[in-house]
């Protein structure tokens, strides 16, 4: 089997809700998917991150692709080391890696039709039988994100993201006002997205505290893992590194510096599926837990 036409199509899909975060106002989600073609008749489908710039990405996926035609789609591992290698996109893998993703998960997609396989079984089978899903609140007032706490909850729902990082008075309301829709037993986490200094992550986290925050995600700089080791020294909460940790390598560096206890990462920014289960084995090696989401919802 070998791989004949690599297409792309950009998705821009606008959200129900205005996403509230500290770095902005989200209103909606781009995309870019991905088609790989086979002279067998067997079509992948993939999905790129559009998030930055899906005119990027899918330029940069049609690049790569040229890697692929007329090449086996199951020699995998040698594609990625001449995306990265040869093409030299190892030196800009946190961009890169949201090309490749969509390549990669069309080349499982591919894999798992021919052998008339789920892809995870694929790669090792699977090792729970199902998984829980977190809520990611919307709202930008207290009131708004008690509502949307509560109609997650009816939904079943027992874990919970709030965005900080828009002002302590906000901060401290809006959290307060989610922790009392969803009572005590279901899981609150905090999701700052690099909005504090050290100092000011140390004063909010303190802050936040009674309300038992179960993670605080990525409250400083993306490059600041010193900082992130001394927060996880001097505040009540685990810390979560999400920006600061999207390949193997940045993994390693993490447990190194002992800058998290848990690791939020996605297919998207590891580089695909396999990519991201190399960083869980090395997450697993260093005792951290894996969160997984995603850039695009």
């Amino acid at each position: 089997m070998k791989v004949t036409a690599v297409t792309t199509s950009i998705l821009a899909i606008p959200q129900k809700e205005l996403y509230y975060y500290s770095q902005g106002v989200g209103r909606g989600v781009n995309s870019v998917l991905v088609r790989i073609e086979t002279d067998e008749g067997i079509t992948g489908i993939g999905e790129g991150c559009g998030d930055r710039s899906a005119e990027a990405i899918a330029a940069i996926i049609d690049e790569m692709a040229r890697a692929l035609i007329g090449e086996s789609p199951f020699e995998l591992e040698r594609f990625l080391h001449r995306v990265y290698r040869v093409g030299k996109w190892d030196d800009m893998r946190r961009f890169a890696n949201q090309a490749l993703a969509g390549l990669e998960m069309a080349l499982w997609d591919i894999m798992g039709q021919a052998n008339n396989l789920p892809v995870h079984q694929l790669l090792g089978g699977k090792f729970h039988d199902s998984s829980s899903c977190f809520a990611f609140l919307q709202g930008n007032t207290p009131a708004k994100l008690a509502a949307d706490a509560t109609l997650w909850k009816e939904r079943g729902f027992e874990v919970f993201y709030v965005k900080v990082g828009l002002g302590r008075e906000r901060d401290l309301a809006c959290v307060a006002a989610v922790r009392d829709a969803i009572g005590d037993g279901p899981k609150l986490r905090v999701d700052a997205n690099q909005a504090w200094s050290v100092g000011e992550a140390f004063i909010m986290l303190q802050a936040l505290a009674p309300f038992d925050i179960d993670f605080a995600e990525q409250p400083v700089h993306w490059t600041d893992l010193e900082g992130m080791a001394r927060l996880r020294q001097s505040v009540p909460m685990p810390i979560a590194i999400d920006q600061g940790c999207f390949t193997d390598y940045e993994a390693q560096r993490a447990i190194k510096e002992q800058a998290a206890d848990v690791i939020t990462v996605g297919p998207h920014e590891a580089g695909g599926l396999s990519a991201l289960k190399k960083v869980s084995t090395v997450a697993a090696a260093g005792g951290l837990s894996i969160c997984r989401h995603g850039v695009t919802g």
